[in-house]
């Protein structure tokens, strides 16, 4: 079981609650253009089960609308768009606090994490929340929320 999600730490327990048994996990990772976005895909045994996605949006962007960036429309159909973190049993979209982002440039943009069922398979709905909290506490507590003097 992996210890991070490209980078970022994350619960090994809220992972594993979301993810079928098998012998083989593989981890893949996709960076977007100005690292705008980073994506990570979790495949068991050669099938996409999951994936992760860290993205800087418009501070006037919902949940919804960022959500649109990582998932088909079946998956945004079963969110509200109007809190900060929205989930539903086959992922979820959350804000992250991030008071001062390591890039200058960022401090006008909102950053978000997302989590993608990508099997088909519906998941426990505060299985689902326990990896999108455990993951947003991870990402505004990682270097990219961390300026340093320079």
């Amino acid at each position: 079981m992996p210890s991070e999600l490209c980078g970022t730490p994350i619960s090994q327990q809220a992972l594993e609650l979301l993810l079928p048994p098998g012998d083989e996990l593989t981890v893949r990772k996709a960076q977007g253009m100005s690292d705008s976005y980073v994506r990570c895909s979790l495949d068991v045994d050669d099938e996409y089960i999951l994936s992760s996605r860290i993205d800087w949006a418009k501070k006037n962007e919902t949940t919804i609308e960022v959500a649109k960036y990582h998932w088909e429309p079946r998956f945004t159909q079963s969110l509200q768009g109007a809190s900060k973190l929205e989930y539903s049993s086959l992922g979820g979209v959350g804000a992250v606090e991030c008071a001062n982002p390591k890039l200058e440039h960022r401090k006008n943009l909102q950053l978000y994490v997302s989590i993608a069922v990508r099997d088909g398979k519906e998941r426990a709905k505060e299985d689902v929340k326990a990896l999108l909290l455990a993951y947003q506490k991870s990402v505004g507590e990682s270097t990219l929320c961390r300026r340093t003097a320079s």
